[in-house]
């Protein structure tokens, strides 16, 4: 898969030679949330990138777990099935994300989602909770901080990601602690930590972090209000700086020793009065994917869009999924689509 611009709107996505060969080498696609708009870089027809942007109800946080991309948004919570897995079709064709099921949460504010060993977590922003789908509620929390006494729409906390470790929830960001209706923004710079879910402080003095991620006996988290890119150590709290991003970090995920990180300008970010990171000499800050060797803190490669697509909230890779397309909700594709199993003998009744 080589480099290419790809025009589809005004946005204009480029993606780089490092960031093609990225995918070209895990035979994987790319799935991304900017602006509320769920976008997919894939291989195109012709060989090479391709990108894909689909509208959804805004969308803020996605995950893919074996063969479904879990996408939620303002309302609802949707399961996109990959067609060629259910049908044991060639995996070397096209995988065809279909909405399969949606389930109705109502507006929680989620800003990260995981998939563990018991389904989809998801982290309420606006209800200071992790949360999982119920099959007759809204949501059902599993988890509060120390001090909330409440499940309001107050955004006590501002939970900003949460980590698995072993497919069970075990850190959680957030931008600040209060037991007060958005107390978080009192202490907006320096304010943030990261939790375990038995509520002592792994790290803390940080500003806005986001999407903490288990790797390697560690946790890779973006400190959005510095640009940074931090490794923590849960059990002393001491922290590495393995990159520090133009602009304000948002979404991250982390694949084959390499972490895939959603940045933009400061204007556009999805909390206000953040600095980030410092501007590279001579240009503008763009909404943009930075890929970052872990080992060693270099930018592998990136996807920019030249237009103003982010802030970019939510990263998900899809590997094996070499080339792929995404069907909307209420598209011709998802109506005309039917996936069935293949025919046996039906006795008769």
């Amino acid at each position: 898969m080589s480099a290419s611009l790809v025009h589809l709107h005004t946005h204009e996505p480029v993606v780089s030679e490092g960031a093609a060969a990225f995918l070209d080498a895990h035979d994987a696609s790319l799935a991304v949330v900017a602006g509320g708009r769920l976008w997919l870089f894939t291989e195109g027809a012709d060989g090479r990138p391709a990108a894909l942007e689909l509208g959804l109800d805004d969308a803020t946080a996605l995950a893919w777990h074996h063969d479904r991309l879990w996408v939620a948004t303002g309302w609802q919570l949707w399961a996109y099935v990959d067609a060629a897995a259910a049908t044991g079709a060639d995996p070397g064709g096209v995988h065809a994300l279909l909405p399969q099921t949606a389930r109705t949460t109502g507006g929680l504010g989620v800003s990260d989602l995981a998939v563990g060993t018991g389904g989809p977590v998801l982290v309420s922003g606006l209800l200071t909770c992790l949360a999982v789908p119920d099959e007759r509620l809204s949501m059902r929390p599993v988890w509060v901080p120390p001090g909330v006494d409440a499940l309001r729409p107050e955004t006590r906390w501002l939970l900003t990601g949460v980590a698995l470790r072993d497919g069970l929830a075990a850190f959680v960001a957030a931008a600040g602690r209060s037991t007060e209706p958005q107390g978080w923004r009192d202490g907006l710079a320096g304010g943030g930590v990261v939790v375990d879910v038995d509520g002592g402080v792994v790290a803390g003095g940080l500003t806005v972090p986001r999407h903490p991620r288990w790797v390697g006996g560690r946790l890779v988290v973006a400190d959005s209000g510095t640009g940074r890119l931090l490794s923590v150590d849960p059990d002393d709290g001491g922290s590495d700086v393995i990159v520090t991003l133009p602009g304000v970090p948002g979404g991250l995920t982390v694949a084959a020793g390499t972490a895939l990180v959603g940045h933009g300008p400061a204007e556009r970010a999805a909390v206000e009065g953040l600095e980030g990171g410092p501007s590279p000499a001579g240009r503008s800050v763009r909404d943009a994917v930075s890929l970052v060797d872990l080992a060693d803190g270099s930018v592998t490669g990136t996807i920019e869009f030249l237009g103003h697509a982010g802030p970019i909230t939510s990263l998900a890779v899809l590997p094996g999924v070499r080339r792929a397309t995404v069907a909307a909700p209420r598209g011709t594709v998802s109506q005309s689509t039917v996936v069935v199993a293949p025919p046996r003998k039906l006795g008769i009744a």
